[in-house]
């Protein structure tokens, strides 16, 4: 009886053949090297499932062949089936594997790691696949059906949902796929585009198949990591990727994004050499589109700022913020929004700790001495550093504490503040005098003089202190 895929348990531990003749070793593929590279006799079949990021039942299938082919040992196992198709037939709970990519892509896709040998296909063909056929879509399929057919594909290629993988290599595979997803579906989705990207295609159909996706070389020459280069000869026919590379590079340029570098100020351009021919009607129809679109991007975006600005001089905070924040996404790439949406809270502090400081200054003059102070106080907490506010402060400490040495502080830090003050130097002489220190009390009262020499008060405490 031929031996199948049930036949071999996880904990399995094939050997390298050391012995006898090994047959075609050279016919094989490039999973099977990438299973065989892992035999050492340690490594179990569950090992090599995690270390090859293969299905299980696909790894079963390549160790029945290896050992057909006597490169490996399946301790065990005498009873070899000599057919590959018997060895490879998919279990009843496989998803099914016939027919083409573009013809599996159109049936429900497999789910979780029965899609990891699917990933690794579709990343190599992704330059031969359509956008319909990445979406497993006809080119007929539009509005809800589109949306639809979108949300299944971004949920089988998310990247998180193979989180707990550690290979890296096979999760920028998936990253690229899914980008090309989305990709697909907003060209797709504006009837303008898709317009030009069907033509593209119907330009493409007697040079070969219709080449879609921009690789990840030309994203990043797009974005300026590395030199942009044409690789077709002068005279050779381009395929449509290559034009919608120079595209993509296009709709960038119009939208003013800067070079990812060190100098964000270089946009990147399309040069044309001599012989080259000039960019395709519906690319230039992009690019102007996209300018319109852009232009009026800005002028949204500043027409909220300004109504940040007037809305913050009203003292409407809220609103301010949140007109910035519409700004932004008007506008991402404009620091000048997202500085003023960080500056928008210190000088929402500021505004607050001013408006403290005018509420103290009425209660003040009412004589709601307790009021004032907690007005004065609250503004210092708000770090309203203001001279006034530190002498106003010492006038309430000393009529409703009479704590003359907090006072004596709060006149110093406000002398510090502002120089030649008459009214400064006077409270702080009666704090002075508060706490006993009458000559510390008659030398700021000379100042008040030499400062205000009219200053009655002033000159009538002087002549007091001096009698006493």
């Amino acid at each position: 009886m031929p031996l199948t895929r049930t036949d071999i348990s996880g904990e399995t531990v094939p050997k390298l053949k050391t012995t006898g003749e090994a047959a075609g070793a050279t016919k094989l593929t490039r999973e099977d090297r990438q299973v065989l590279a892992r035999v050492d006799g340690q490594v179990s079949l569950d090992g090599l499932v995690k270390k090859t990021g293969l299905a299980p039942d696909k790894v079963k299938g390549i160790l029945l062949f290896l050992a057909e082919r006597r490169l490996i040992e399946l301790p065990g196992v005498t009873n070899v089936s000599p057919s590959r198709s018997v060895m490879s037939a998919p279990t009843p709970d496989s998803p099914p594997t016939g027919g083409s990519l573009s013809e599996r892509l159109l049936l429900p896709l497999p789910k979780g790691d029965d899609l990891i040998p699917l990933v690794e296909e579709i990343f190599q063909s992704l330059e031969s696949l359509s956008y319909y056929e990445l979406l497993g879509i006809s080119r007929k399929v539009d509005g809800a059906d589109l949306k639809k057919a979108y949300l299944l594909r971004t949920k089988s290629f998310h990247p998180d949902r193979f989180y707990r993988r550690a290979d890296k290599d096979f999760k920028d595979k998936l990253q690229e796929i899914f980008k090309q997803v989305n990709k697909g579906y907003r060209v797709l989705s504006d009837p303008d585009q898709r317009r030009a990207y069907d033509q593209s295609l119907a330009q493409g159909e007697d040079t070969g198949p219709a080449v879609s996706i921009v690789t990840v070389q030309r994203e990043r020459a797009v974005r300026g990591e590395i030199p942009v280069e044409r690789p077709f000869e002068k005279g050779q026919k381009k395929a449509p990727a290559r034009i919608e590379a120079e595209a993509a590079a296009a709709e960038e340029i119009a939208a003013g994004v800067p070079v990812r570098g060190k100098d964000p100020q270089p946009k990147l351009k399309l040069a044309l050499r001599p012989g080259d021919k000039p960019l395709p009607a519906y690319m230039e129809k992009i690019i102007k589109e996209k300018a319109k679109s852009q232009q009026a991007t800005v002028s949204q975006a500043e027409r909220f700022f300004q109504g940040a600005m007037i809305e913050r001089d009203r003292g409407n905070f809220s609103a301010a913020k949140l007109n910035l924040k519409l700004a932004i996404q008007y506008a991402p790439f404009d620091p000048k929004y997202k500085n003023a949406l960080a500056e928008m809270d210190k000088y929402e502090e500021s505004r607050r700790a001013e408006m403290e400081f005018r509420s103290g200054l009425e209660a003040q003059s009412e004589g709601d001495l307790s009021s004032a102070s907690a007005h004065f106080r609250r503004a210092l907490q708000l770090g309203y550093e203001n001279a006034k506010l530190y002498h106003k402060l010492a006038e309430v400490v000393i009529e409703l504490e009479g704590n003359y040495e907090k006072a004596r502080s709060l006149c110093l830090k406000a002398i510090d503040l502002q120089t030649g003050v008459a009214d400064f130097h006077f409270t702080l002489a009666r704090a002075y005098k508060g706490l006993g220190q009458k000559g510390a009390a008659i030398l700021q009262l000379e100042k008040v003089i030499a400062i205000d020499p009219k200053n009655k008060s002033a000159a009538k405490e002087l002549k007091a202190l001096k009698r006493s």
